[in-house]
Parts: structure tokens; C-alpha cells; sequence
């Protein structure tokens, strides 16, 4: 290749070079345990002390605590063949195998505190150490924490309760993860929970464990800030669970001021006020019991009055919606979105203009529900068919 010609692919390289430079996304630096621990390690080994007369196979790593993001202390324990602190040359020592234990702090790769024995400044090399430093976490980071500790944390997922719609999970994990990754913090706890790197671009399947990991976060745990503490709420365990209480500190310490027993279950019922249709006249569905005797359908269609076998009452999670659907002909039901018409379809799932037991659905308006608790009833026979507001469903409770 001739001079001339090699300068200009040379040029050529170097503009490519510099394109890729400007317009390639700069991600945040991974910051490991492994990588930082190698740099505790070998702060500890060069510094005097055990430089001195430190015995270098009785160095080992005793204890590790997770600062924030990218920050690490670590404790090591070691033995040395003479009692006290940094170089010391020149001094008369008796010659005692002393034990030594090395707190160090690592925070993106920098040394930023070295305790020797909780009284020798390993950085300055001096009597007196600064006061260890306190986590510091992100809201997020608190939030993982506390599902962390409790484990097996219960929410209602939107995009399977009321309706599940299929593929609906991974469309939402598309289109919401550019919000999402705008959320630094969020981002950030995500992606350290998850493993993951900070790239350019993430996989169809990746931004789908992100966003599991976003409605975890979101919906799992109730945080309320005052000053440097949070007031969290959170349910554990599905069905019989439990219903925590308590607050946490911005450095991550942990108080539990409640515990109850909790029934944690998605609330696929009615909503309270609902009339029942009985041979005595309609009944508030929270007033109905074992034994009472309510109107239901058999399997030719013809009404017959049966006792009620079982109810429930279902309290409801935080941000619960109900759907009122009204018809052409007056009747109006509210209830749960999940909750099954005569025909196992959910009520949430009709549109205007649909039939419904009868009748043209005119509208259907999801709205915010207060009354802390759905309601549901199953009344003897073979099809668990029931009238609320006049309106034919299916009771919940069957098989």
C-alpha cells in the first residue's frame, strides 16, 4: 500500500473513531464487590502496620456490608508478631502475636475510610479514626431491602387482575420502559438487583424483567418520607398473609410497629351496598349470610329460591377500582372488574353496546372504591348464578 494511501485510511479510522466516541452512550461505571474487595485487600497489606511485621497468611476477609450503590466495607482480621500501630522502626517491641482487625470502605474504587482496631487511621497514620459511615440508599434500594426481609411480598399486578390480556405484559414492558429508565434512581436499584449492566439498549426480554421489577417496586410497598425515615406498609403471603407496619431509615435500619394476620387475595366480588335479589325483597349483600334464602337460576333457566352455602368478604388493597356498568333498561352493578357475568365473562371486559342479561350496555366507568371490603355470595343449586341490582353473575365461590 503506498504512503498516500495508507494516511488516508488512516484518516478515515480515526473519523470513525471519533463518531463512535461522540455518539456512543456513556454508561455509568460498574462498580463489583470482587473488584473493590481486591483493592481493600491490598490497601491492608501495603499499609504500615502490616507492612511492619504483619503475617501475611493470617490475612483474611471476615465481613462484608453493602454501603449504596458502588460502595463497600470490608473487614479483615490479621495477626501481627508485635503489639501496636504503623512503622515502627526503632522502637523496643515485645514480640507477641497480636490479632488486628481492618475496617475499610471502598466507595467506586476510592479508599475512603481504613480503621485499624477502631482507633488507628489507616489513611493518615494516626490515633483517631473518623466515625464509620451509615448506608446510604435510594428509596429503592430501601424498597428491595424490605422485600428483602419479608419475602414473598403480595400486590395485585395490572396487567393480570382484573382481566389478563394476552401479550398485554410485554406490550406495557415496551412502551413503559423509556419512563422507567428516566427514573435514575429506580433504574438504577432495578439493574443492580437484576445484575444487569447500564447499556445503550436492552433486549425485548430484559426491559420484560425490568418492568416486573418496576410494578414490584410501585405497588408492593406503601413508603411515606419524613425527614431521613419512611413509614412503609406491605402485605406478605397470599390468601392468609400478613399485614406489616413499620420504618425504616435512610441507612437502612428496619422497625416493625405492626404485624396482624391478613386475608390477601385479589377482590373479585361485589362491591358493599349491592342488592341481592330474595324472595323477601332485595338485601345489601354485606347483610346476607349462611342460610339466607336468595333467588338463583337453574340449569334450564327457571328462577328457584335456594339457600345461601357460603359468603365472603374480601378486604381490598390500596387503589382499588370497581367498574360500574349500566344498562339500556336502568340496571346498574358494580363490582370488581374480574367479577364474572352469567356467562364467565368478566364484567370489565364489556364495552358500550354489548349485551348483557338482556340488555345494551350504555356505559362503563371504572372509578376509585372506599368501601374497604367486596362482598360475595354462593347460593346452593348446580350453576351459582345470582341477581346484584338485578343483574345475573356468577357467584366466585363455586368451583
Amino acid at each position: 500500500m503506498g504512503r498516500p494511501r495508507f494516511i488516508v485510511v488512516m484518516a478515515l479510522l480515526a473519523i470513525v473513531s471519533l463518531f463512535l466516541g461522540i455518539f456512543t452512550p456513556a454508561c455509568r461505571p460498574e462498580y463489583t464487590i470482587e473488584e473493590s474487595e481486591k483493592i481493600a485487600r491490598n490497601f491492608v497489606r501495603n499499609e504500615a502496620t502490616f507492612r511492619f511485621d504483619g503475617i501475611s497468611e493470617t490475612l483474611q476477609l471476615a465481613d462484608t456490608t453493602a454501603l449504596g450503590p458502588g460502595s463497600w466495607e470490608f473487614v479483615f482480621r490479621y495477626d501481627s508478631r508485635a503489639a501496636g500501630h504503623g512503622d515502627r522502626t526503632g522502637q523496643v517491641l515485645p514480640q507477641v502475636i497480636t490479632p488486628h482487625e481492618a475496617r475499610v470502605t471502598v466507595t467506586n474504587y476510592k479508599i475512603t475510610r481504613g480503621a485499624l482496631d477502631d482507633e488507628w487511621d489507616m489513611m493518615n497514620q494516626q490515633l483517631g479514626v473518623p466515625p464509620a459511615p451509615k448506608p446510604a440508599y435510594t428509596v429503592f434500594e430501601l424498597e428491595y431491602l424490605l422485600i428483602a426481609k419479608f419475602g414473598n411480598v403480595f400486590y395485585v399486578d395490572p396487567d393480570f387482575y382484573p382481566v389478563a390480556r394476552e401479550g398485554q405484559e410485554e406490550t406495557n414492558a415496551r412502551q413503559q420502559f423509556a419512563a422507567i429508565r428516566a427514573n435514575a434512581d429506580e433504574f438504577a436499584a432495578i439493574l443492580a438487583h437484576l445484575g444487569l449492566p447500564d447499556k445503550s439498549d436492552y433486549t425485548d426480554e430484559e426491559k420484560l424483567l425490568i418492568y416486573r421489577e418496576h410494578k414490584k417496586l410501585v405497588r408492593a410497598v406503601e413508603m411515606s418520607a419524613t425527614g431521613n425515615t419512611y413509614h412503609f406498609v406491605l402485605l406478605v403471603g397470599e390468601d392468609q398473609g400478613e399485614r406489616i407496619e413499620g420504618t425504616i431509615t435512610g441507612s437502612g435500619e428496619i422497625t416493625v410497629t405492626k404485624r396482624e394476620p391478613s386475608f390477601n387475595t385479589y377482590p373479585i366480588c361485589l362491591a358493599g351496598g349491592i342488592l341481592i335479589d330474595t324472595p323477601g325483597g332485595p338485601m345489601p349483600v354485606e347483610q346476607v349470610r349462611k342460610g339466607t334464602i336468595v333467588w338463583t337460576i337453574d340449569d334450564s333457566g327457571e328462577r328457584l329460591a335456594a339457600t345461601v352455602v357460603e359468603t365472603s368478604t374480601t378486604p381490598v388493597p390500596p387503589s382499588f377500582r370497581v367498574v360500574t356498568v349500566t344498562l339500556s333498561d336502568g340496571r346498574r352493578v358494580i363490582a370488581s372488574p374480574g367479577h364474572p357475568t352469567a356467562d364467565g365473562k368478566a364484567l370489565g371486559s364489556y364495552q358500550p353496546g354489548d349485551t348483557l342479561d338482556g340488555a345494551w350496555v350504555v356505559t362503563v366507568e371504572r372509578v376509585d372504591y372506599l368501601g374497604g371490603a367486596t362482598y360475595d355470595i354462593l347460593p346452593a343449586g348446580p350453576t351459582g348464578l345470582y341477581r346484584a341490582n338485578g343483574v345475573l353473575l356468577k357467584s366466585t365461590l363455586g368451583d
